[in-house]
């Protein structure tokens, strides 16, 4: 059917295959890094993605996604993240450090986060009070901490208690840091104004040069 919706996805194909067949399809050709470095970053699905990651800017693209599943924790947290730790620090640590060996950290905004935080304690439930998100690159003045929870680790610990940053503040930073109209609207099906980020948020100070 001729519609709206259908020719989208049309374009969207045409352009995947236009990739396909494009110079830079070599990016997804994990085998041209040095073998060292592919050990640093680690041998596993999320290491070989963060590399991956740093291939696809490299070749152009604006927006990368690396996510792991399995992130449910109800049996706890604590001892799962313990066991993830390695792999997810090598992953992260080593894209990091690549990307400014290559004089690409300042061009590449990295976002590290979830979209809620665990309960406090052993990380049994979920927790939407207080959560960690941490930013680098892009121009982000480094070696801070923004915000502040309470103290302890058992309910009720874990609130925000200093500097709350706000879900539209977030975006609002987001936005800020890459250059983006924080004000413009875009217009939804019937011509209605849809704004960017929500009236009323500010972006995080700290976190501009």
């Amino acid at each position: 059917r001729p519609s709206a919706a259908a020719a989208a996805k049309q374009t969207a194909f045409q352009r995947a295959a236009r990739l396909m067949r494009s110079p830079r399809a070599t990016a997804f050709d994990l085998e041209k890094e040095p073998a060292k470095l592919r050990d640093l970053y680690g041998r596993h699905r999320f290491g070989q993605s963060c590399l991956l990651a740093r291939r696809l800017v490299e070749a152009g693209v604006s927006f990368v996604e690396v996510f792991h599943r399995g992130w449910d924790d109800h049996e706890g947290a604590g001892k799962r993240i313990a066991a993830r730790a390695p792999w997810m620090d090598a992953g992260m640590s080593t894209l990091l450090g690549d990307l400014k060996s290559r004089g690409m950290l300042d061009d590449v905004l990295v976002v590290w986060m979830g979209e809620f935080g665990r309960s406090p304690g052993n990380g049994s439930g979920h927790y939407c009070r207080a959560w960690t998100t941490m930013l680098a690159g892009g121009g982000v003045p480094g070696g801070q901490v923004v915000g502040k929870t309470s103290e302890g680790g058992k309910n009720p610990g874990g609130e925000v208690v200093e500097r709350p940053v706000s879900a539209p503040d977030f975006i609002a930073t987001l936005c800020a840091l890459l250059g983006i109209d924080l004000h413009q609207e875009f217009l939804a099906p019937g011509n209605r104004p849809m704004p960017l980020v929500e009236k009323g948020a500010e972006p995080v100070k700290e976190l501009l040069a």
